[in-house]
């Protein structure tokens, strides 16, 4: 019996072994995430703001992760790749002013990185979490 769908199909056979679905530039993906993450955060702050009660997890225990803690003194913040800090300047984190001055911080970051401004640093750190998760897996890639 032959589907209908078979006519698309260019070539058949093993499927290849490599187990990633991903294809694409790794740099052009982990500017992505880090933007998507950037737009997240900026969401957290505003229901901060508000006094709303950020989301749960997608298994609904606990509270997402923000980038970002309040203090008498402002709002310190840094910028993530998965569980890695973005090095900005020469320390771990960064004291912004208001959460209007956060918010454009984050509008900032997002328009170095569609720059291209950072693209060094993010690529570096990408091979780095594409190593660790490599090691961890036991997967080559």
């Amino acid at each position: 019996m032959t589907f209908s769908f078979m006519k698309l199909v260019k070539k058949s056979g093993e499927l290849p072994s490599k187990g990633s679905t991903r294809t694409g530039d790794p740099l052009a993906i982990a500017k992505t995430a880090i933007l998507k993450a950037l737009d997240q955060q900026k969401g957290y702050l505003s229901a901060f703001e508000k006094g709303d009660a950020l989301p749960k997890t997608k298994g609904g225990k606990k509270g997402v992760s923000t980038w970002f803690t309040k203090t008498g003194e402002g709002y310190w913040t840094g910028i993530r790749y998965g569980q890695l800090p973005i090095p900005i300047g020469d320390a771990p984190g960064l004291l912004i002013g208001t959460a209007a001055e956060l918010q454009a911080f984050y509008d900032a970051v997002k328009a170095s990185i569609a720059g291209g401004e950072m693209d060094g640093v993010i690529g570096d750190l990408q091979k780095k979490r594409s190593a660790s998760l490599k090691g961890r897996t036991g997967k080559a890639g």
